[in-house]
């Protein structure tokens, strides 16, 4: 079993993460000690998960994660994208290259078509659950995460 790495994926190794970064440039794919060329990779699988967020004590929602696993002939990457807003860039580089990407749920046309995070976490909320049942996608994957709260004393 491929360990699964949640990793932010970005262009900019300056950037302030609360996440592993997973660069990449016009050539090569950057995590941890690992350099993976373009013109390595065999195909590169695309799939979701959701996971529970605590709003507060009485609010859980549903935030939604692009799962990409990357096929080497050596090795499989696995990673959650923790970020949005970089994904379709980074595929703009892939399709540079004669790399097959398998994506069932056609995310990389969600995400195309519906740029606004709100409208997608919304059509997400509508459709996912079917999604997670007919593909076996992770729903949710691990456990809540709580948001921090703070209680104060009345004076």
């Amino acid at each position: 079993m491929t360990t699964r790495y949640q990793v932010q994926l970005t262009q900019d190794d300056d950037i302030k993460s609360a996440y592993e970064l997973l660069l990449w440039d016009h050539s090569h794919i950057y995590f941890q000690d690992y350099s993976i060329a373009f013109q390595d990779i065999q195909e590169i699988n695309i799939s979701m998960c959701s996971m529970m967020q605590m709003l507060n004590i009485l609010s859980i929602y549903m935030n939604y994660y692009v799962d990409i696993n990357i096929i080497t002939p050596k090795e499989e990457y696995a990673f959650q994208i923790m970020n949005h807003d970089t994904l379709l860039s980074f595929f703009k580089t892939v399709s540079s290259f004669p790399i097959p990407i398998n994506d069932p749920l056609h995310i990389l046309q969600l995400y195309t078509d519906m740029p606004d995070n709100y409208a997608r976490t919304k059509y997400l909320d509508r459709h996912f659950k079917k999604w997670a049942q007919q593909y076996h996608l992770d729903n949710p994957r691990g456990k809540c995460i709580p948001t921090q709260f703070s209680f104060h004393k009345k004076s």
